[in-house]
């Protein structure tokens, strides 16, 4: 009893150590199984592998589920391009724009212009401008980007 107290308290402290510097804490395990609680290397070895794996697929049925076979990404921050909500880290888009003006603005068939500074978001509020509309069944709204067209264009020829 007295051995499974004292595993169980180095067990905490390993992981606690572990996770503060990002690591799983198989580094710490092995001296410790070694070392104070007197296993043999191979033994060792082989519970500090099988604790790697649980914790392994402990944290992947945590961090993501199964989707059609494959584990499905964790959302992260997009530094290019545009947003996809269901993958990339956001505000909602259509929140940052004042949609009631935007809308009336295309009822009366006016241009507007959105214009903000580099990776501020406006291609990813277009494109939910873009859905939102497409929903409502009124409009029929495309997105097109002419970006490499005009980049061709800039190329200088000799």
């Amino acid at each position: 009893m007295k051995r499974n107290a004292q595993a169980l308290s180095w067990g905490t402290g390993i992981g606690t150590l572990g996770g503060l510097i990002g690591l799983g804490g198989a580094e710490f395990r092995l001296p410790v199984l070694a070392g104070i609680f007197h296993f043999r290397m191979l033994d060792a070895i082989v519970i500090n592998l099988l604790v790697s794996l649980v914790t392994v697929v402990l944290t992947a049925g945590l961090i993501g589920d199964e989707v059609c076979g494959r584990m499905r990404v964790m959302r992260f921050f997009n530094t290019e391009g545009p947003v996809d909500r269901t993958r990339h880290y956001c505000l909602p888009p259509l929140q940052r724009l004042d949609l009631d003006e935007v809308l009336l603005l295309i009822e009366q068939q006016k241009y507007f212009l959105l214009h903000a500074l580099r990776q501020t978001g406006k291609t990813s509020c277009l494109l939910a401008l873009a859905d939102h509309l497409n929903r409502e069944g009124r409009y029929r709204a495309v997105y097109a980007n002419f970006e490499v067209a005009f980049s061709a264009s800039c190329v200088s020829h000799p």
